[in-house]
């Protein structure tokens, strides 16, 4: 298990910085997110192949809007391949309006299916423990992988069933630093209410950007911090090409369009897309070799 150590009295940038290597901490922190992403993914991807070779459905849900890091990249990874997108049944899952998981679309022979969750934060496993109750509703289930970025001190490793799956790469940080429902405690931050310090999943200082794109919200009113924090993550991470641009457009769509029908739309056809395109390439490199 991983613990990166916060230093005490960060500061938000003060100018946008020509050289991202001139910010605080950014090389450290640029590099233990890069690994720390790379090191899941590869384990998830482990997994799957595994339960594929066993002849096993794969339900890979992704919570919205925090899985999307890691599902970008493992599609990224699935691309270099013989494995065909088509061996995973990806699921997204978000909340409707009266707080209810539900998702994009039904799992595949869940009681024998290998059942996996990628996300970005294991809290009290609250989550886990919704997804796996959803998918008792189409079968037996047991178990449910959960892999996610990092985890509280105080976070325990099972919730009726749900299970943290990577408990020798997880991130661990101080119970302070995490909000119960998963966002980054921006009390702590000096200059508040605007947060541009560290983001909640890898932790990197944020470079400030244009002011049309920044996003500001204020601490004491809960909802504005929710609604923002997943974009204030995801921004961050693109702006420093730790994944791709795209997941910047994703996440912005997906804030303003809060019906989780046209959310669900979007990420089906979204992942409808990139399957065809990276099967596209693998017929194409097979031609030509």
């Amino acid at each position: 298990m991983d613990t990166l150590t916060i230093p005490d009295g960060l500061e938000v940038a003060r100018v946008k910085s020509e050289k991202l290597s001139a910010e605080p901490n950014f090389l450290e922190y640029l590099e233990f997110t890069d690994r720390k992403i790379n090191q899941i993914c590869y384990e998830v991807l482990h997994n799957i192949i595994k339960a594929v070779g066993e002849g096993r459905t794969v339900n890979l849900i992704v919570p919205l809007n925090g899985g999307l890091l890691f599902y970008r990249k493992l599609m990224e990874l699935f691309s270099n391949l013989e494995l065909s997108t088509n061996a995973l049944n990806i699921i997204f899952c978000d909340e409707d309006e009266s707080d209810r998981l539900l998702f994009s679309q039904e799992p595949l022979d869940v009681t024998n299916a290998y059942n996996i969750v990628i996300d970005d934060i294991w809290d009290k496993g609250g989550t886990g423990s919704e997804i796996i109750e959803e998918l008792r509703t189409f079968g037996a289930v047991d178990t449910l992988d959960y892999f996610a970025f990092c985890r509280k001190e105080s976070s325990p490793t099972q919730n009726n069933g749900a299970r943290l799956a990577n408990m020798d790469s997880v991130t661990i940080f101080e119970d302070r630093w995490l909000h119960n429902w998963g966002g980054m405690n921006s009390s702590l931050f000096k200059d508040r209410p605007r947060v541009t310090a560290l983001e909640r999943t890898s932790f990197l200082p944020l470079v400030p950007l244009p002011e049309y794109l920044q996003v500001k919200f204020n601490t004491q009113d809960p909802f504005t911090v929710d609604a923002y924090m997943d974009l204030l993550t995801q921004t961050n991470l693109a702006v420093n090409g730790v994944i791709p641009i795209e997941v910047f457009n994703d996440v912005l769509f997906l804030e303003e369009n809060p019906s989780l029908v046209t959310r669900f739309d979007y990420m089906t056809k979204l992942h409808a897309r990139i399957a065809q395109s990276i099967e596209t390439s693998k017929i194409k490199v097979d031609r030509e070799g």
